[in-house]
């Protein structure tokens, strides 16, 4: 059972959440509108971005999955220089690495410790199965923070301090988010006029439900360090084959 859990877990978290939260079915090339920033006073930092006091830290994640596969945990350790700019660690509870994702630039490299394997993916990219995609690369770190993992089609409308905002994204879906304190606390994705993934903030951290596929995530944050240096990019093990994303 536990060797079945790991491998759910992995099939659930290609990125390793992101998101660092789902299984990589595929991958589609393509560019992602950038978002403008809602009325929402002076100074203010928009649900779907990163706040500054974020940029520049390293955290540590643990995470925790159950669904009809059965349970299983992870470990995420997400390196945050902005959100063009970061790289996320997976490795399972023994400490083996599963998957890292290195992005810079509007660019992902994605390396699959277990079939040791890489491949190179655009700004954006699909997963299988899962209503999100396709999914910016800027979306995995803050979906991971506890941001919105995406952004209302313009117009932005005003955004008030407290209280639920509905919106329409680029792709025409519907959105709900609960505002506390500029803080997203909870939001949900329609699917069929129904929610179909639902997250919220939970009092250790962050609880993620697909209740079309019964799966449930949830994580929180153990460890967080600022950055010491220079990012440098992720190295690829020797032997390890390169392939598309597919």
């Amino acid at each position: 059972m536990a060797r079945r859990a790991t491998d759910a877990a992995g099939r659930l978290l290609g990125l390793g959440f992101g998101l660092g939260l789902l299984v990589l079915g595929g991958c589609r090339l393509g560019t992602v509108p950038r978002p403008t920033t809602p009325a929402t006073g002076a100074g203010l930092v928009a649900p779907w971005q990163l706040p500054v006091s974020r940029l520049g830290s390293q955290s540590l994640f643990r995470l925790r999955i159950e669904g009809p596969d059965g349970e299983g945990s992870l470990r995420l350790l997400l390196r945050l220089v902005s959100a063009e700019r970061y790289q996320l660690l997976v490795s399972d509870r023994l400490g083996r690495a599963v998957y890292a994702l290195d992005a810079q630039a509007g660019q992902g490299l994605l390396i699959d410790h277990q079939k040791q394997r890489v491949c190179a993916i655009g700004n954006s990219f699909e997963l299988e199965g899962v209503p999100l995609d396709p999914i910016p690369l800027a979306a995995v770190p803050a979906l991971l923070l506890g941001r919105l993992p995406t952004h209302p089609a313009p117009p932005v409308p005003d955004w008030p301090p407290d209280g639920e905002v509905t919106f329409t994204d680029d792709r025409g879906r519907a959105w709900s988010v609960t505002l506390a304190a500029d803080e997203p606390v909870a939001w949900s994705l329609q699917e069929g006029g129904r929610p179909a993934l639902w997250w919220r903030r939970t009092e250790r951290g962050q609880l993620l439900s697909d209740r079309v596929r019964g799966v449930q995530l949830s994580w929180e944050e153990s460890v967080r360090e600022s950055l010491t240096g220079e990012l440098r990019p992720l190295q690829v093990p020797e032997g390890y084959a390169t392939e598309e994303c597919r």
